[in-house]
């Protein structure tokens, strides 16, 4: 492959990224507002009480409504869109560059994996920070509308340049997560093809990979996800340990798990939106 056709096949892969993340985060962005929300409820919550999967969540949902209407479910919508189209774009663009660059190896796409997450987290984690902190000052004591360059100017003012790296060591660890991701839809698509004994999948097929792959991922990293969140939003002067330490104390392993439910609906949903409109435009393009 030329350098040429290499550098369009990347910049082709961040784009289709780019965009297929930044629709299917819109469409279900109530979803992930509900989860961050409960997340950030942890820390200094005097008791969990016994509840379902999605009890807390339809609670949260109804209060939510109750008190801003349909717009309250849409607070931090462009700095989040804004963070999963770069986050996902950078990640698809330098995936697909080291892949090719390691498609000798035995496991190069796994390397690949990892790297391409490491250097995604690096570059898009101030996004993370500011797209966390506007959900985190709405729900706080005095409570505000933030836009993204107004939520940035706070951060930097409050705690300069490094307050936008604030849970980067657990988003390193969280890199884990398409590692696993992305192995586990390898290994089922292959499955697949040998039992279909077709060589390309069916939507529904891609759909069901996207989906259950990244439901198992998600649940294998949730906790991680919960502390990267109070780190960047209201529990910023807290290390991983204490804050591991101060949930489990107040609310057993549950807590780690706190808006587990919605997450799940929203990662099932998002990743299998997100997958499906990647493999159609790029069926389109070519």
């Amino acid at each position: 492959m030329s350098r040429q056709t290499n550098l369009q096949s990347f910049i082709e892969a961040g784009v289709l990224g780019s965009i297929s993340s930044g629709l299917s985060t819109f469409a279900l962005y109530p979803l992930d507002f509900l989860k961050t929300s409960l997340q950030l409820s942890q820390v200094g919550k005097k008791s969990l009480p016994d509840s379902s999967l999605f009890s807390e969540a339809v609670s949260l949902a109804k209060t939510t409504f109750e008190k801003d209407g349909i717009s309250g479910f849409y607070v931090g919508l462009t700095p989040n869109v804004v963070y999963i189209m770069t986050s996902w774009g950078t990640f698809f663009a330098l995936n697909d560059y080291f892949a090719e660059k390691f498609k000798d190896m035995k496991y190069g796409n796994i390397l690949a994996n990892i790297i391409a997450g490491m250097i995604n987290v690096v570059l898009t984690n101030p996004l993370s920070v500011i797209s966390t902190f506007v959900i985190a000052q709405k729900r706080s004591k005095h409570p505000e509308n933030l836009s993204l360059l107004s939520a940035a100017k706070k951060i930097y003012e409050r705690d300069g340049l490094h307050g936008f790296y604030k849970g980067l060591g657990v988003s390193l660890v969280l890199v884990i997560n398409p590692v696993i991701n992305f192995a586990l839809m390898r290994f089922l698509t292959k499955v697949i093809k040998r039992y279909t004994k077709r060589d390309h999948l069916r939507n529904r097929e891609n759909f069901a990979v996207a989906s259950i792959s990244k439901l198992l991922a998600t649940l294998a990293t949730y906790p991680y996800t919960t502390i990267k969140v109070n780190q960047q939003g209201k529990h910023k002067e807290k290390k991983i340990i204490e804050l591991v330490f101060i949930i489990y104390i107040m609310h057993g392993f549950k807590g780690l798990y706190s808006g587990i439910g919605p997450k799940l609906l929203h990662t099932v949903l998002q990743f299998g939106v997100l997958h499906l409109l990647n493999e159609k435009m790029k069926k389109m393009i070519r």
